[in-house]
This record gives C-alpha cells, structure tokens and sequence, in this order.
C-alpha cells in the first residue's frame, strides 16, 4: 500500500485513484498521501527553478559570446 502511495504521489498512478486511496487508507494515511504529494510538488518546483536559472546563464553567456 506504501508504494501505491509513493507511485501516486510521484504521479506513476492516475488521479482516479484518489477517492480509492482515502477510502482504503482511511484519515492518517490521507495525511500522508498529501504530504507524499506535497513534498513531490515542492521538489518539482526546485527542479523548475534550477532549469530556468541554468537556462538564464546559458542565455547570459551568449549575450556575452554575441558582444564580443
């Protein structure tokens, strides 16, 4: 059951089974599922971030190339 959660809460598995996974796991596993999902969503947004700040610099750097 942990790692339909896991799977879930990296988006392996389809949204439907949402209502499934409150039902079977009940209220403290409905806890974990949003925070598994929460922290999931927090790590994509870092990953976002680092992508645009490397892909800032590349742009950067080719600016500076086009310059001189």
């Amino acid at each position: 059951m942990l790692l339909i959660l896991i799977l879930d809460a990296l988006g392996a598995v389809g949204a439907g089974n949402f209502l499934v996974l409150l039902m079977q796991l009940g209220l403290g596993g409905f806890f974990l599922y949003l925070v598994l999902r929460l922290w999931s969503w927090h790590i994509g947004q870092q990953f976002e971030r680092q992508e645009e700040g490397q892909q800032s610099e590349r742009e950067k750097e080719e600016e500076r190339a086009v310059d001189n």
